[in-house]
């Protein structure tokens, strides 16, 4: 029930996520602020997860090294302050996109907030709270998309919407998922002494994947807002945001296995190994629904949906876009599979050999000495995501023998 309860949390979140962009992308060059905004949360995104170090599930885990929540915020607010600085300094000096600077900036202020609640978050998964982890989703999701809509009816500016919007979701941050933790939960903000004077054993490859892992998987909206047009940096931030619900039933059939696959590992190798495709298959299956969505797509429907966009780039985007996420479920499962099996070199190196064998195309590409087609660089990450889960398969294959 909790499980279920913490999902639906998180499809909320992410359907308010979406509707931010949808609203966004509806307004007259709202595109071309959703393609700043992807372009943006490409640099954002990995830098966040650098400063973090993996904090939310160590401390979900009881092997944090702090002892306060507060300190763990207010470092975390550090690090989303930085990026927000990098970020902000890349989109100013990038020509395409400078001039939705300010707004981006906004926009970030939003993520920015998602990532103070994150530290929470493994604080309410440590003591059991998971339903205000659920209220903290549903009012992250809610408020900020609410707000936005009213702001921007009764004001007609997407400045005031956005900033408003912004002003009152880390209103609410601060309140629910910082100050209430603090002062009525104080159980629920510490970490035992015992526990912060632990050795966690955990090596740094493992405290450092959630980044790298960002890193290779944001390398492809850099590599797109770096090549292409405003407008086709736009589209593929809206079909990013759509393929959302895939990402959400990826993660839900992870988190619900994990602990099947942990006790199977240490079974029996071929039973391991069963459950590990099975599951990887039925990740598979989603992603070529959602190509076939923008295959058979009415280019009316998508006109109706996307008033100011081209029908016919929306549905090239779609289908490029799902070619390169066609592995991203199993290559997160091999993954997985070779942290269980303590393999802590192959899951750290993963990452960075996928991102390496991309970024030579991306440059290649770049420079004009290879092609800079759309279809053909999502071609690339999907070879690099094989690249990642072949390393991942042959370490389990080996580690079973």
């Amino acid at each position: 029930m909790r499980s279920f309860s913490l999902l639906m949390g998180q499809a909320v979140w992410a359907a308010c996520q979406a509707g931010v962009i949808f609203f966004l992308s509806s307004r007259q060059d709202g595109i071309f602020l959703v393609g700043a905004l992807t372009f943006a949360l490409a640099i954002f995104s990995p830098l966040c997860l650098l400063g973090s170090l993996n904090t939310r599930n160590l401390v979900a885990i009881g092997r944090g090294k702090t002892t306060s929540l507060l300190r763990d915020v207010c470092i975390r607010a550090v690090v989303v302050l930085v990026a927000m600085l990098v970020a902000t300094v890349v989109l100013f000096l990038t020509e395409k996109f400078n001039q939705f600077t300010f707004l981006t900036l906004l926009l970030l202020v939003l993520r920015g907030a998602d990532q103070l609640s994150d530290v929470s978050a493994g604080y309410y998964q440590k003591h059991n709270n998971i339903m205000r982890l659920v209220f903290s989703y549903c009012g992250r999701g809610l408020i900020p998309l609410t707000v936005l809509v009213i702001a921007y009816g009764l004001s007609s500016s997407l400045a005031i919407g956005i900033g408003f919007s912004a002003v009152v979701v880390v209103i609410f941050v601060v309140w629910f998922d910082i100050y209430v933790p603090l002062r009525i939960l104080p159980r629920e903000a510490k970490v035992e002494e015992k526990e912060s004077l632990e050795k966690n054993g955990i090596s740094n490859a493992v405290k450092l994947f959630p980044f790298l892992d960002s890193l290779h998987a944001n390398s492809l909206r850099l590599a797109v807002g770096a090549i292409f047009s405003a407008e086709i940096v736009g589209i593929f931030g809206v079909i990013q945001t759509a393929f959302a619900p895939v990402q959400i039933f990826v993660s839900a059939l992870a988190q619900s296995n994990l602990k099947k696959l942990a006790d199977l590992s240490d079974s029996s190798g071929s039973k391991f190994k069963s459950l590990l495709n099975n599951l990887s298959v039925i990740s598979f299956l989603p992603v070529v629904a959602f190509g076939l969505f923008w295959m058979i797509v009415d280019a009316p429907l998508i006109a109706g949906i996307f008033p100011f966009l081209n029908s016919s780039e929306v549905k090239q985007v779609g289908m490029s876009f799902t070619l390169s996420m066609l592995l991203f479920g199993p290559a997160g499962f091999y993954a997985q599979a070779v942290l269980i099996r303590r393999n802590d070199k192959t899951y750290g190196i993963s990452p960075v050999a996928g991102l390496a064998f991309f970024c030579v195309f991306a440059i290649g590409s770049k420079a004009g000495v290879l092609s800079a087609d759309l279809f053909v660089m999502c071609l690339c990450f999907l070879l690099s995501n094989a690249l990642r889960m072949l390393m991942c398969y042959a370490a389990i294959s080996r580690g079973s023998k």
